[in-house]
């Protein structure tokens, strides 16, 4: 009555970054910290919402408009002939400018990993111990497990925090060819849940032979854009298939784990968890945002533009053109240039208020 309203989604950060406060890159962050579910993805959104990534987009943006002074420079005294020695001085400039941020941009590949968890789906023919090795790697009986082949007839997803890192775990029925509708809707679903992940577990039976069904389950995931892993279980009983037989059979040399005795989980997670990291530098900026990663990529391309015009011999006009929209390109993930439908589309990603 006294007209108070509720706070629009974002709107006390929105007036934050309206007002000088904090530049979009951390106003982006809030969102990503609040959102956070995992330690690793908390800690990235915090280190840009410190104002890590502007420190280091303001720095290429200063280099930038070091290399456009002396650009421009030869464009006002045409008279001094300055060409050929301006581009021989700024073109190892420019090359290691657009090295690191082709660098940043690389992180990001980490960066959503953190933020978002990674997906991992554990395949294999039926009855070679998938849902064991969820409940290994969960610590709890999420999945049921018997000796009948095929009692896993759907997908189960499972989180498990691994050193910091959320992994999505997707326990997914034994692939092979079969008549049963429901279970081959089962396999189907499968399918779609290797498709979705990043990586994928393929699981063999140490204790039996390989199999068409085995083979079957290995064509099946190398149509998927998943990465694999290869782990030989059930190292508890009378084996019966080594590491050089899958191998030789394969290509690849399997982990060995017991995922009824718990045998090499702990390595299994090591793995996960350095697949998980694998493009991460110790205390390096992690880009968290998709949107920044092609304004990052942009300028590099554009500076790139720049460098093949100075080869070239091209009028200094042009790679002026080139270097300001580079510097352009940097000031959208700061807000410098950005546009206010882009605002709008970041701040409706907020929940209420905040």
């Amino acid at each position: 009555e006294c007209g108070a309203r509720p706070a629009e989604p974002g709107e006390f950060t929105r007036r934050a970054f309206l007002n000088g406060k904090m530049d979009l890159s951390q106003a982006e962050a809030v969102c990503d910290f609040i959102s956070a579910s995992s330690q690793a993805g908390a800690k990235a959104s915090l280190g840009q919402l410190a104002g890590k990534l502007k420190e280091r987009v303001l720095s290429y943006q200063d280099r930038l408009t070091d290399a456009l002074a002396r650009v421009e420079a030869v464009v006002e005294y045409p008279e001094e002939n300055l060409e050929e020695e301006v581009s021989e001085e700024l073109l190892p400039v420019l090359k290691e400018l657009q090295k690191g941020l082709l660098g940043l941009a690389d992180t990001y590949r980490a960066g959503r990993i953190a933020k978002e968890g990674l997906r991992v789906a554990i395949a294999g023919k039926p009855n070679v111990g998938k849902s064991s090795l969820l409940n290994a790697l969960a610590g709890m009986d999420r999945a049921i497990v018997a000796d009948v082949p095929g009692t896993t007839r759907d997908t189960i997803e499972q989180g498990v925090d691994i050193g910091g890192i959320m992994i999505y775990l997707t326990d997914t029925a034994g692939i092979r060819s079969t008549s049963d509708e429901i279970e081959a809707q089962g396999v189907k679903r499968s399918e779609n849940a290797i498709n979705e992940s990043k990586l994928a577990i393929f699981m063999l039976d140490g204790s039996g032979e390989i199999t068409e069904e085995d083979h079957l389950a290995m064509r099946t995931l190398k149509k998927s854009k998943a990465d694999l892993l290869v782990v030989l279980n059930k190292l508890d009983a009378r084996e019966r298939l080594s590491e050089k037989d899958v191998k030789k059979e394969f290509g690849v040399l399997p982990l060995r784990i017991s995922a009824k005795t718990g045998a090499g989980i702990d390595e299994l997670k090591q793995k996960l968890l350095k697949y998980a990291e694998q493009d991460k530098t110790a205390g390096e900026l992690l880009i968290t945002n998709e949107r920044h990663v092609f304004a990052l990529r942009r300028a590099a391309g554009e500076i790139g533009e720049a460098m093949e015009a100075m080869e070239q011999g091209i009028d200094m006009d042009c790679v002026t053109i080139d270097l300001n929209a580079a510097w352009a390109s940097l000031g959208e993930i700061t807000g410098k240039t950005v546009s206010e439908e882009i605002i709008d589309r970041i701040f409706t990603k907020f929940c209420l208020g905040k």
